[in-house]
């Protein structure tokens, strides 16, 4: 660690620490403990949120290590996730696991100074170059306190840490409005369904989806997934897709199928595929078949739709997948406490709005567009999270370097 500014030193992190305490809470069986693990620690803000709590008498053996308000905990498993969190007092004289290590700054070096230090990147890639294993990948309490730590005078180690709390405020506010975004893009793209599907569903619907049909039928039955792509066809069920309509082929699995199986229940283009049997959630998504993927075989908790020629099959698909749809079908779905079924027969029935086709094509365009727009917003949200991670990093940087104040 070189061009430090006058003043400040590089050294060890166990040179700016002081020892821990360690105790056998077996010893007190009827004592109640809070236990930080590293499930207890949320990465994605660097807190304690989810500490456990178990009597003495049943503490896992790893459970040793106490801690004090101010403590820097550094998980030592997969360093590179950055599980690193710094005691609240409400956790003063609880417990971590041996998996952590607790740093506990000493009177030269401010807690908050070395918490943020731990959380750097320059820290973090040191530490992870140590790490050993593959399965469990993970470094010692020696390679942690091994590490490097710029040290400025205490004085100065506190006025760094104003500024980046300053700094910090500032971006998780920038962050929380950000995170909203998400949620206010599920509620645009239901309201602007519930626009266009409202009016029409409270006036009656002039038809039902039975009747707009020129066929429907469950998939192939197939309890084994054994083939490869040189022998087998690629099998779609219902994980294949999510509730907005979005394919994917993870976990894809291929089956034999005979020839007049794979004539039957071979995908075309445009066919639409409605999940009969889910969760309560996910029953009843629907999606489009694309074009361009041929010679795909479907599950047969999925019902596959083909539409008459005066209904258009994006129509179908946003109809299906609106507000009103949604909760005439809650009212027939057939639950169990693990996974909830609609039946074809109930389905069959349901009421069905088709008018003209240039009416249907006209109200695809706007949703699709309306969709576009907000889809565009949601990416540049996502975009902006991931600078303004870079973002704090480089204030990092920029504070142990001390070019911050």
């Amino acid at each position: 660690m070189t061009g430090l500014p006058q003043g400040w030193a590089s050294v060890a992190v166990r040179d700016v620490i002081e020892d821990y305490d360690t105790i056998d809470p077996q010893r007190m069986p009827d004592q109640r403990f809070a236990y930080v693990d590293i499930g207890a620690i949320d990465n994605s803000v660097q807190e304690i949120t989810d500490p456990k709590e178990f009597l003495g008498k049943d503490a896992p053996s790893r459970a040793r290590r106490v801690i004090r308000t101010g403590d820097v905990l550094f998980s030592t498993v997969r360093t590179y996730l950055k599980n690193v969190a710094q005691v609240p007092p409400e956790l003063d004289g609880q417990l971590t696991s041996t998996g952590i290590c607790v740093l506990r700054a000493n009177a030269a070096t401010d807690p908050n100074y070395l918490f943020r230090w731990a959380c750097s990147t320059d820290f973090i890639n040191e530490i992870s170059q140590a790490q050993d294993g593959t399965m469990y990948p993970a470094v010692r309490d020696e390679d942690v306190l091994a590490g490097p730590i710029p040290l400025p005078p205490l004085p100065e180690q506190r006025r760094i840490v104003r500024k980046l709390d300053t700094l910090s405020a500032r971006s998780a506010t920038s962050r929380t409005h950000l995170t909203a975004i998400e949620k206010l893009v599920e509620r645009y793209r239901t309201g602007v369904l519930e626009a266009a599907f409202w009016a029409a569903w409270e006036a009656g619907c002039d038809t039902t989806i039975g009747g707009s049909l020129e066929h429907a039928e469950t998939g192939l039955v197939r309890s084994k997934a054994e083939q490869t792509p040189d022998d087998g066809y690629p099998y779609i069920r219902m994980n294949h897709y999510d509730l907005a309509g979005r394919w994917n082929d993870r976990d894809l699995t291929y089956v034999a199928a005979t020839p007049s199986e794979f004539d039957r229940y071979q995908l075309r283009a445009d066919d639409l595929l409605f999940n009969t049997r889910n969760s309560a959630e996910l029953v009843g998504k629907v999606a489009i078949w694309p074009a361009g993927k041929e010679g795909y075989l479907f599950n047969n908790n999925l019902l596959r739709m083909r539409f008459s020629p005066d209904v258009v099959p994006a129509f179908a698909f946003w109809q299906m997948s609106s507000p009103p749809f949604r909760r005439y079908i809650e009212g027939f779905i057939s639950a169990t406490t693990s996974v909830a079924a609609i039946y074809q027969r109930s389905l069959m029935v349901a009421p069905f709005w088709v008018p003209d086709t240039d009416e249907q094509r006209e109200m695809v365009r706007r949703i699709e567009t309306a969709f576009a727009k907000i889809d565009r917003l949601a990416a540049e949200a996502a975009k902006a999270l991931k600078l303004l991670g870079h973002l704090d990093q480089r204030i990092l940087a920029k504070a142990f370097a001390g070019d911050l104040v």
